[in-house]
């Protein structure tokens, strides 16, 4: 959230989403001891470099965007550790169901007592106003994720990521209108 102080979203998240592929493509080496064949390697730059390009119609044209860009990496680093932690998670679980389960009730464990305390007084109220559009929301993002985590579990990590990163052409539209 940090690097949106510096940059706008246009900037920051092509950045971000863009170079978490690549980030991906050699965690997965390492950590998970996947091969990319050649091919689908120059896919995930392609892929990854195309879409950081999306960040450049401007140019760097203010002092704050170095910092943006190196928040913005730093980002995408994180989002390239989660795409292996997810993966390999979810392999070692033999189920991406039954990984995505334990995470959501260990997130929900974890998360709900900090927002209760952070947002006492405002957190129920608010809550029963949006509670349809909250679940609705709920429900289609945890199958999203459910179907990123269940690809991580059949394909390459490097792959998936790049896939995944693809859907950044809708913040962008976005980002441009609003």
């Amino acid at each position: 959230m940090e690097s949106y102080r510096f940059g706008d979203l246009g900037r920051v998240y092509p950045i971000a989403r863009g170079s978490s592929p690549l980030i991906v493509a050699i965690l997965a080496m390492v950590f998970a001891g996947e091969t990319t064949d050649p091919q689908s390697l120059a896919a995930v730059f392609v892929i990854s470099l195309g879409i950081m390009s999306l960040s450049l119609t401007r140019g760097l044209d203010r002092v704050g965007d170095a910092r943006a860009v190196v928040l913005a990496l730093a980002t995408g680093t994180f989002a390239a550790v989660y795409t292996i932690v997810d993966g390999l998670g979810a392999r070692h679980a033999g189920s991406a169901s039954a990984y995505m389960i334990w995470v959501g009730l260990l997130d929900a464990a974890a998360f709900l007592p900090v927002v209760q305390f952070r947002r006492r007084h405002a957190l129920w109220p608010s809550s029963a106003k949006r509670w349809t559009a909250g679940a609705i929301a709920g429900v289609t993002g945890f199958i999203a994720y459910w179907l990123v985590v269940w690809a991580l579990t059949i394909a390459p990590m490097a792959s998936v990521s790049a896939l995944r990163a693809t859907s950044i052409g809708f913040a962008v539209v976005f980002g441009a209108v609003f």
